[in-house]
């Protein structure tokens, strides 16, 4: 056995088949088996004899896999010295893998270079005559063909032997998990002197695919890409991050025409998934794996935006465990440490016993990352163990932050590290590297990472003009700690003088409340951070906790898990609260103590009463009780914990809000843009204040047409006003009688659909009726299921139907919807595979359940129509169709074709929103291909829905940001600023306000008995207070900007009316308190006042 036997085999039965590419220079199989083995037979003539090690110090991208093929034709094994690599870790690395010999580019290496090792020049070898018929490799199955070499972040390299059967037989595992074929061309950016690109060729010669060959270090293949000459791409993460920063802004689908990318190397967010499938391509698949244990798991076209961090499951013949410090395996949903299994892992570190102690246990290979296994078996993986920093009890990982911060327009790089503490544990700091000719400030760059990852996640900005890392991308902790003396921190628990703090403030409005409780004695903590992981709650567990309460106590964590169980809830019943209750006061009451009184802050009180949060609160004490004496791994105990949230909770306070499906996930995605909002009343929203606000209920708008909405209600007037708009419309018939519905069956020929004019949802909609019998069955269904008793007769059009959501005159996304089924992994039968998906679904939380969808009649039905039977087992990838149409009852698939669409449909869907006079619908097109234009294959618009839902599944929730950047501008803000004191501070503001008006602003003055509005005349208002006003003229949309004067004490009573301004004056301490009849305020009353208003400063700098 020869890892050359790979290359070989296809030479022998594909010789003219594509093997290379690299620049003008092509190969078949036939031609790179000759010059293989021809360069090996200039080995030979050299001396390189079996188990000889050769340092190979070759540029050339081409060379180097030849050079590599050959030497491990002859039994040699190969270990790679890039020209970039430090003098002194050259030196370990040589003499680590005692390499006898070199074989270097003319001229570009010499002996004293490689530690005076005799050097090859690789043009004597090139030169050799070539084999006209490739020679059999030498048989050494069991010794390393390769020595991988991997940089420890302290600069000591790890040397990895892979023997030549364990590479044969990662390579032939290929065909089991590779998303393309033999017909397809492979590119990886990794440069050829790493381990992971030569695995990629190997991999590729294996099922006989092709190899493009690039220059080292391009990343933009947009050229290649769109011409077919490269349909595969493997890269890293920072490969794609650098690609992305290189295209123009406005570059969407630039590798629309790749079959697959494959993207791995460090943890993928799903930030950073939607902008590679928005900008580059929707065919993205996260692998995970390590040099020492190969390639792992890789992710479905299907569940890749599905789950948070998720990369597959693993491969046939791979083993994954998550396992707690014992070695113990962990519940799902639990994070631990992952361990892998296969005769693919090496068998350990060369010449490193205690690396090898580390990593290697009773067959088990540790690589130190963490992550946990879904309910489904897939692997969510979180980071690397040694980076894992914990801030104030939560765990969070550096790739998190640093994604975040290359996202943003003025960061070339980033590095995210902690700061030990010893009361926070860990305090996260940036390296950043700025982009040229940009200048972002540290609280810019704050703010933007807590608004996409929490007020926990960054602490402040470190400016830097490189990141210290090795030549394999790894960080250099030495030189690292370097840069953080310099910059003066404290690793003790302090930090610099004069350095900034940037700690979060909360973002939504607050309640206080007093409860007292009794902890459990033990609280089971894995098992109820399990059920945690299991319901859906992502709040951080740690919830900014005063001073003197720091110890993490039995009673601090379980409340704690209590409030991060009732914040859940309050969102199940649709409140919109996403700040993390929080935490000011636990103490003992009894000196046993036994019961604990504690005061906690509740987000939201505009949203939900002190009742019904309290109730709420309750309920989450007995529910969290209940499941920490349950397994959540058991489905007999599952249930008995959703059934005990549902009689609880959601039957009795599920319409707590009358808010819609859409409504919670828009509100949701505010939140995390910064976005405020306010309800309105019966399920209506505002967001943003003043002039810049807008007004929602579900996805609508109130730029949405009344009109549109009676029309979108009635399918027949709506495809009249379509057809009459020379749209691509539903040929039908409104029918009245069954008899009716027969003569239009036979005028418009068969097959037919029957529906109810007034049902959405595919309610009472019969496809594929054949005959006059099938017609009046359907159109008793349909009449059934109607309000009005109306009937639609409709010419059933080809194809499949597809939702465009057009959002503000342009698309948003666009998915193909299909019905039910299951997708095939080319091992299972239709059967196994439907109780699979059953099984999975009943794991989950109720409210995250898709309907259910058995092999009954109509899925046998279904199957029978495609040939199949629930024994056949379906290929990988393949869909198979339970139900011939999606709807409500049934579920459906949804496959995103945002990027697929023509533009022909495209601007078709977009007239069909205005010809309703819709800011926002979904407009569902039929047709058999969504690539082509309407008018080339018969497609119709189907439909045109008012408030369809948005944020209802994985692909829609990705673009629920964008829809919002759309209809919000400037996030719905308005300047705010604040003047506090007496007759100076009035004249102070009005002198602001003064200026504003100059600038062009619509500004309003106002104190708690006073306003003025934008043309100098009192602004009339019937509301009482500082607190009532500010509240009132938000929701006025010719206020542009506001100038508040605090002269009394009643924000101490009523709270502050806003979530924060942009500036905060103190004028004077001339403050009386508030009602009739008011005195001047005591110096304490004073003093807690400025606090407050001084804590309302968004920007930090209250004077």
């Amino acid at each position: 056995m020869n890892v050359v036997d790979l290359l070989l085999q296809q030479a022998s039965s594909r010789p003219e088949a594509l093997a290379v590419r690299h620049g003008d220079e092509v190969l078949g199989y036939g031609a790179l088996g000759r010059r293989v083995c021809s360069v090996a037979a200039g080995l030979a003539n050299a001396g390189v004899a079996r188990g000889d090690v050769l340092a190979l110090c070759l540029d050339d991208p081409l060379d180097h896999l030849v050079a590599s093929l050959a030497v491990a034709h002859r039994g040699a094994t190969v270990v790679s010295v890039p020209r970039t690599l430090p003098d002194a870790l050259r030196g370990r690395l040589l003499a680590l893998t005692r390499a006898g010999r070199a074989l270097a580019d003319d001229g570009r290496r010499t002996g004293a270079d490689l530690g005076g090792l005799p050097v090859l020049a690789w043009s004597m070898l090139e030169r050799s005559p070539p084999s006209m018929t490739p020679e059999p490799a030498r048989e050494v199955a069991d010794r390393p063909w390769i020595y991988v070499t991997g940089s420890g972040s302290t600069g000591r390299p790890k040397i990895m032997p892979v023997t030549h059967r364990q590479q044969c037989l990662r390579s032939r595992l290929g065909p089991s998990w590779l998303p393309y074929g033999a017909q397809d061309v492979l590119c990886s950016m990794v440069s050829m002197h790493f381990y992971s690109a030569k695995q990629r060729c190997l991999e590729a010669m294996a099922i006989g695919a092709g190899i493009f060959l690039d220059t080292p270090g391009r990343v933009d293949l947009r050229r290649e890409v769109a011409e077919g000459e490269v349909t595969v791409i493997h890269a890293m993460v920072c490969h794609i991050e650098t690609l992305l920063r290189r295209l123009p802004a406005e570059a969407t689908g630039a590798f629309a025409r790749l079959q697959a990318l494959m993207v791995g190397g460090s943890t993928v967010s799903m930030a950073l998934r939607d902008e590679i499938r928005r900008r580059l391509t929707p065919r993205i698949h996260v692998f995970y794996g390590t040099n020492e244990s190969h390639t792992a798991t890789l992710t479905r076209l299907d569940e890749v935006h599905r789950t948070s961090g998720g990369v597959g499951r693993p491969f046939p013949g791979i083993r994954i465990e998550v396992v707690d410090e014992r070695g113990q395996p962990v519940p799902a949903g639990v994070d631990g440490r992952v361990r892998i299994a296969s005769p693919m892992v090496i068998d350990g570190y060369l010449g490193d016993e205690e690396a090898n102690r580390k990593a290697f246990a009773e067959g088990w290979f540790y690589p130190g990352d963490i992550g946990h296994l879904t309910a489904d078996g897939q692997l969510v993986h979180r980071g690397r163990m040694d980076d894992m920093m914990i801030v104030g009890g939560v765990n969070l990982h550096p790739a998190e932050i640093e994604q975040c911060l290359r996202r943003h327009p003025g960061v070339a790089d980033a590095l995210a590290t902690p700061l030990r503490h010893r009361v926070l544990q860990d305090v996260p700091v940036a390296l950043v590297v700025p982009e040229a000719g940009t200048h972002p400030s540290a609280h810019e760059l704050v703010a933007h990472v807590r608004a996409a990852l929490g007020r926990h996640a960054l602490h402040d900005v470190i400016w830097v003009d490189r990141i210290p890392r090795s030549e394999q991308g790894k960080v250099q902790r030495e030189a690292l700690e370097a840069v953080l003396e310099r910059h003066d921190w404290a690793h003790e628990g302090g930090r610099a003088q004069g350095a900034r703090r940037h700690w979060s403030r909360p973002r939504q409005l607050q309640t206080r409340f007093e409860i007292e409780f009794a902890p459990p004695i033990a609280p089971a903590t894995n098992r109820l951070d399990a059920w945690m992981a299991l319901l859906g709650e992502d709040a951080p567990l740690g919830t900014r906790p005063s001073e003197g309460c720091e110890d993490a106590d039995t009673a601090r964590y379980w409340l704690q898990q209590v409030l991060r169980l009732a914040r859940l809830f309050l969102q199940l019943v649709r409140v919109p609260v996403f700040d993390v209750f929080e935490l000011i006061d636990c103490a003992p009451v009894d000196e046993h103590r036994r019961r604990w009184r504690a005061a906690f802050l509740c987000p939201g009180p505009e949203f939900v009463s002190a009742t019904a949060c309290m109730e709420v609160v309750g309920i989450a004490f007995r529910i969290a009780q209940l499941a920490q004496g349950a397994d959540p791994g058991s489905p007999q105990d599952r249930e008995r914990v959703f059934v005990a949230i549902g009689d609880e909770l959601l039957q009795p306070h599920g319409k707590l809000m009358p808010a819609g499906k859409s409504t919670l996930e828009v509100l949701r995605a505010a939140y995390r843009l910064d976005i405020p909002f306010r309800p309105l009343g019966r399920g209506v929203y505002q967001l943003g204040w003043g002039s810049r606000a807008r007004r929602i209920e579900r996805s609508t708008t109130d730029g949405d047409s009344v009109f549109g909405m009676r029309w979108t209600h009635d399918k027949w007037m709506a495809s009249e006003l379509l057809r009459a708009a020379g749209l691509p419309a539903p040929v039908n018939r409104l029918v009245m009688t069954a008899e009716e519905a027969r003569a239009a069956a036979r005028s418009l020929g068969y097959p037919v659909v029957v529906k109810p004019v007034d049902r959405d949802r595919g309610e009472g909609v019969s496809v594929d009726v054949g005959d006059d019998e099938g017609v009046a069955r359907a159109y008793t269904t349909a009449r059934e299921c109607s309000p009005g008793k109306r009937v639609l007769v409709e010419r059933q059009a080809p194809g499949v139907c597809h939702r465009i959501f057009v959002a503000a005159g342009r698309l948003l996304y666009a998915v193909r919807r299909l019905p039910a089924g299951v997708y095939g992994n080319g091992r299972t039968s239709i059967g196994g595979l439907v109780d699979a998906e059953c099984a999975r679904r009943m794991g989950l939380p109720p409210w995250k359940r898709a309907p259910l969808c058995a092999l009954d009649d109509s899925a046998l039905e279904m199957l029978a129509r495609q040939g199949l039977g629930p024994e056949d087992v379906p290929g990988a990838g393949r869909f198979v169709a339970l139900r011939r149409i999606e709807t409500t009852a049934s579920g459906g698939v949804d496959e995103e074709v945002t990027h697929a669409l023509h533009p022909e449909n495209v601007r078709a869907a977009i007239a069909a929103a205005r010809l309703f006079g819709l800011e926002v619908a979904g407009v569902d097109m039929i047709s058999p291909d969504i690539t082509a234009p309407w008018h080339a294959n018969g497609a119709i618009l189907n439909e045109v829905n008012f408030a369809p839902l948005l944020g209802g599944g994985e692909i829609s929730r990705r673009y629920v940001e964008e829809y919002l950047f759309r209809l919000v501008d400037g996030r719905g803000r308005i300047p705010v600023e604040v003047f506090v004191g007496g007759a100076a501070a009035w004249e102070a503001a009005a002198a602001r306000w003064r200026t504003l008006l100059q600038a062009g602003m619509a500004a309003v003055l106002s104190s708690d008995v006073r306003t003025l509005g934008g043309d100098g005349q009192p602004f009339g208002l019937a509301v009482d207070g500082l607190h009532a006003r500010v509240r009132a003229l938000t929701l006025r949309a010719e206020v542009g900007a506001l100038v508040l004067v605090v002269q009394t004490l009643e924000l101490l009573r009523t709270g502050i009316p806003l979530d924060r301004v942009d500036r905060v004056v103190v004028i004077d301490g001339d403050i009386r308190t508030a009602g009739s009849p008011a005195r001047q305020a005591a110096d304490a009353e004073v003093a807690g006042l400025i606090a407050l208003c001084r804590a309302w400063d968004a920007s930090g700098t209250a004077s």
